[in-house]
């Protein structure tokens, strides 16, 4: 319950939010105005455009995406590029992670390129932050990412344990030892697969 608590706080900071968005790449495939949360299956590698209309920002500000469905994601503030995340071949679904990206003063529209290959969107509207709500962005961002790394961690030593123990058993036990040390070790390069890395992008890329 805690832990469901605390992600519900972090996803709703105190701050503007961005809604509305006016589609201005791919139109015909996903309408004129999306408005957030919204999220697509598509069946082919597709990508959108959104542009929002902000009120101008006269101070330090940040754009928090708490959960995007892509690929690969371009931020522009007033055609600025801001940020990027993901695999620049975009070949690879991203898992869940929240972003940040800081917003220059003087910024009234911001734009997203969001790409997919088998579902884009938005999962929870997007918020305008100041410096004092990037704590909800710093909590979320260990739940669903650090967290990751240090279950990785966990289970690798657990499986280590596990088989050092199936050396100095009976037959019986030995069995079930060897069992579970393979399930831990497979376990953990499965969750792999969800960390993303610039790394990972250098072998896909090498790969193809």
């Amino acid at each position: 319950m805690f832990i469901v608590l605390l992600f519900s706080w972090t996803i709703k900071p105190k701050g503007l939010q961005v809604k509305t968005f006016q589609v201005i790449e791919n139109e015909e495939e996903f309408g004129s105005v999306l408005e957030a949360p919204f999220d697509f299956i598509i069946k082919k590698p597709t990508f959108v455009t959104l542009l929002a209309k902000i009120p101008e920002t006269n101070k330090k500000t940040f754009l928090y995406l708490t959960q995007v469905n892509t690929s690969y994601l371009e931020v522009y503030a007033n055609e600025t590029l801001v940020g990027l995340y993901g695999f620049s071949n975009k070949t690879a679904h991203i898992w869940y992670q929240p972003l940040l990206y800081m917003i220059p003063e003087g910024t009234n529209e911001i734009k997203l390129k969001i790409y997919g290959i088998y579902e884009l969107g938005i999962e929870f509207i997007p918020y305008l932050i100041d410096e004092s709500q990037k704590t909800r962005y710093l909590i979320l961002e260990f739940l669903t990412n650090k967290s990751l790394l240090i279950s990785i961690g966990v289970i690798f030593a657990l499986s280590i344990i596990l088989f050092m123990l199936s050396k100095n058993v009976n037959i019986k036990r030995k069995e079930a030892y060897t069992m579970f040390f393979l399930a831990t070790t497979f376990g953990a390069i499965w969750l792999f697969d969800l960390v993303l890395s610039k790394a990972w992008e250098v072998f896909f890329l090498f790969l193809y």
